[in-house]
């Protein structure tokens, strides 16, 4: 079968052929759209680690839009062209690009029910309601201590120099794991837990709000943790530092606490909803 050029997910590509007989502005455009369906920016999801001096290249790279475009389109069109969709790729003075995620790429979520079977989480059975509460009250105040760096406005840490352009933006580097919205999306959940805390009845619907909320977030700090040690970076390191945390391992263990609390405290209740 003779080989096809410029293919995408969505396109089979072009023959030779059909390549050739394209206007220069059409080959040069056609060049320039492959490029992106293929690469990216790496602050898309490349792991940054400052003190290692810049992205950890996991999914591969840096590409560099030349070699790129050479090498899928050099057999059918002469080096000038390459050049000016090279330009094109580049106008933005990013040179260092990171390859598009493939399906399969990544891990897909987990089938429904199995969601939290990874998760050391399970509710403590036969806890009187009373001592289930208050322990939720316990846990979420230490959590509330521990997150108040990442909730709170801060000045972002310096990028270190001599990165080049395709330094990510400050909150990528900071917010790798999880944004600052994410984690006032906990704060607001631990106020709300708090209130139904005080109620006689608490509604069970908020309370399994937060406990979503506490979950999905201990999910996106542990897998960024993952990531880094399959990528032979310190785990424990770096990125929180910029929110005034040393050790992100701590902010994974006060987020399972008190999801394994609330998973409790939901278990014990003994009135009808």
């Amino acid at each position: 079968m003779a080989r096809r050029y410029g293919a995408t997910e969505t396109f089979d590509g072009y023959t030779a052929t059909q390549f050739r007989r394209m206007k220069k502005t059409d080959r040069v455009e056609a060049m320039v759209e492959w490029f992106h369906a293929h690469f990216e920016d790496p602050a898309e999801r490349t792991p940054y680690e400052s003190a290692e001096g810049g992205y950890i290249w996991i999914w591969g790279g840096p590409h560099e839009a030349t070699e790129e475009i050479e090498a899928e389109f050099g057999e059918v069109v002469d080096f000038e062209l390459i050049g000016k969709a090279a330009e094109k790729v580049q106008a933005d003075g990013l040179f260092d690009w990171a390859p598009r995620p493939k399906p399969g790429d990544y891990d897909e979520d987990p089938p429904e029910g199995e969601a939290d079977e990874d998760l050391d989480i399970a509710p403590t059975p036969n806890v009187p309601e009373p001592e289930a509460r208050a322990d939720v009250l316990q846990r979420i105040e230490a959590l509330e201590q521990l997150i108040r760096p990442l909730v709170e406005e801060h000045s972002p840490p310096e990028i270190l120099p001599g990165i080049g352009h395709n330094q990510p933006p400050p909150e990528f580097a900071i917010e790798e794991a999880v944004s600052r919205e994410e984690w006032r999306e906990v704060q607001a959940a631990i106020e709300e837990l708090r209130a139904e805390a005080t109620k006689p009845e608490p509604e069970l619907e908020v309370v399994e709000r937060g406990q979503n909320v506490f979950v999905r977030v201990l999910r996106a700090v542990g897998g960024w943790a993952r990531d880094r040690i399959n990528a032979g970076i310190d785990a424990g390191g770096a990125v929180l530092i910029g929110y005034g945390l040393a050790d992100p391992q701590t902010v994974i263990g006060a987020l399972t606490s008190v999801a394994q609390s609330v998973a409790t405290w939901i278990s014990s209740m003994p009135w009808p909803f």
